[in-house]
């Protein structure tokens, strides 16, 4: 296990939210990003993920993990007001499980790729007609080209190393392209699940070692050379979903939460809906 700062702003000081539930997750006391501080290497949480695919504990066609994704497709596709935003736009998806998402930005237009560590799901994206890289990402470096989008779904969360993934994104952008971040984080919104559905599970924290609200993921985004451009209605939604450009944001538009108030969010979220 190595020892991480907030990956957001640097700080180590996280406040503790006091429940067991919540023993291995910090609050960033100065940004209030909620972290997990304790973390295998980047290539043994890719390993344990790889692992509980093969078990049969995680399974890309379960019908909700499939809603989910056709729901990312089609609000993008609904951006430009006629249905056709993905059009004619080269799409990396970065996580690309068997390439559910990447048929549905297909079927409205795009030209799709995956990339994708687990060599079972590479071959059944292939087995759709669709190109996919075997690997991961690589810090700084568009080791798979340039794309008009890059779509990193349910996987920045999961990841042991979120900036990374988010700088790898911004750099692997043609001129004018998108990053597109959806997850599942339940952070300063309406409880829509258990807290001990949300909080606690059989894998290890450090599988799920960020959650994020809104202007967290606005400002690591800004971090990583990006500005919002389109946000989901993400109040109303179980989704959290932010599009991306590349652009310098201003440098001193710090997005952050209040940390006492993401504590408190949990704290309350453990008694009204265990």
């Amino acid at each position: 296990m190595t020892h991480h700062a907030c990956d957001l702003c640097g700080t180590d000081t996280p406040l503790d939210i006091g429940l067991p539930e919540t023993d291995a997750i910090g609050v960033c006391s100065t940004c209030g990003f909620v972290y997990v501080p304790e973390r295998r290497s980047v290539a043994e949480i890719a390993k344990a993920w790889d692992e509980l695919y093969a078990s049969g504990a995680y399974d890309p066609n379960w019908p909700g993990v499939k809603a989910r994704l056709w729901y990312v497709a089609e609000w993008l596709a609904q951006l430009d007001g006629k249905g056709e935003w993905w059009s004619r736009k080269n799409v990396l998806d970065v996580g690309a499980g068997t390439g559910f998402f990447l048929d549905e930005a297909r079927r409205r237009g795009a030209y799709p790729v995956g990339l994708e560590p687990r060599l079972a799901n590479v071959g059944m994206v292939k087995s759709r007609d669709i190109s996919c890289f075997s690997g991961s990402v690589t810090a700084d470096k568009p080791l798979y080209g340039k794309h008009h989008v890059i779509t990193l779904l349910w996987t920045l969360e999961n990841c042991g190393d979120c900036m990374e993934m988010l700088r790898f994104a911004a750099n692997s952008l043609l001129q004018g392209g998108h990053v597109v971040v959806a997850t599942g984080s339940r952070i300063l919104v309406p409880y829509k699940k258990r807290f001990r559905d949300y909080m606690t599970g059989e894998t290890p924290p450090d599988m799920h070692a960020s959650r994020w609200s809104c202007n967290s993921l606005a400002e690591a985004g800004r971090r990583a050379g990006m500005r919002v451009v389109r946000e989901n209605d993400w109040v109303n939604n179980e989704w959290l979903v932010v599009c991306f450009e590349k652009g310098e944001a201003d440098p001193f538009a710090f997005e952050h939460d209040d940390p006492q108030a993401v504590v408190e969010y949990f704290r309350r979220w453990s008694v009204q809906w265990p």
